[in-house]
């Protein structure tokens, strides 16, 4: 499986739901997603951007929608049907808006 890197910075915003439950929301990206914990949050953050990512690379809709943000892939974008994973950045924002890397709180 080939990584394919991508240059630039996303931030989720997250917060407790009244069950407890952590949520992420990603305005950028048009994404929302949940955990019952922080790690699952970070997860289900994690899966879910390479899904729309992956979604887009089949639609032949990725170079398009990177261009349009501004962001850039670091490595070539693969070809229809090769095996990728997708690794871009992103920062939970807090609700007292403290952001804080999703890799530093994944460990």
């Amino acid at each position: 499986m080939r990584v394919i890197h991508i240059n630039a910075n996303v931030t989720w915003n997250a917060f407790r739901g009244p069950s407890g439950a952590w949520v992420g929301v990603c305005d950028p990206l048009g994404l929302t997603v949940g955990g019952d914990t922080w790690s699952e949050l970070l997860e289900a953050s994690s899966q879910a951007i390479d899904l729309l990512l992956q979604d887009l690379l089949e639609e032949s809709e990725l170079e398009s929608f990177l261009r349009t943000r501004g962001w850039l892939p670091t490595t070539p974008l693969p070809a229809l049907g090769e095996d990728v994973s997708f690794d871009l950045p992103f920062f939970m924002s807090m609700a007292d808006g403290s952001p804080r890397s999703s890799r530093a709180l994944a460990q």
